[in-house]
């Protein structure tokens, strides 16, 4: 997997690369959008439209615990819904299992 990571990012170089004619950072930092947010009436960089993460974070955690008690209730309700107990990968956690590398290639 971290070969394949490591893939990935030498392919989006060569790509940006490509594309904007050179890796220099004042053209890949406009590329991946590490700007500051803009003001939308003015077109003005403001760092204080960074303001806008605090509610959107909240409701991402709001959303998962919400996600996390919905499915609580369900599985408890109806019972076959439970994730079977193959699929959990916490039960690869055992010695019996340590240099087993073929596993990786099963799923």
């Amino acid at each position: 997997m971290v070969v394949g990571m490591m893939w990935q990012f030498v392919v989006s170089l060569v790509v940006l690369r490509h594309e904007l004619g050179g890796l220099r950072w004042s053209t890949v930092k406009e590329r991946i959008r590490l700007n500051l947010p803009r003001d939308p009436r003015t077109g003005r960089p403001r760092k204080v439209l960074f303001l806008w993460t605090v509610p959107a974070f909240g409701a991402n955690v709001l959303g998962e615990y919400l996600a996390t008690r919905l499915d609580s209730a369900w599985t408890n309700w109806l019972p076959f819904l439970h994730e079977p107990s193959y699929t959990n990968i916490q039960g690869l956690a055992d010695p019996k299992f340590q240099g087993q590398w073929w596993i990786l290639g099963w799923h």
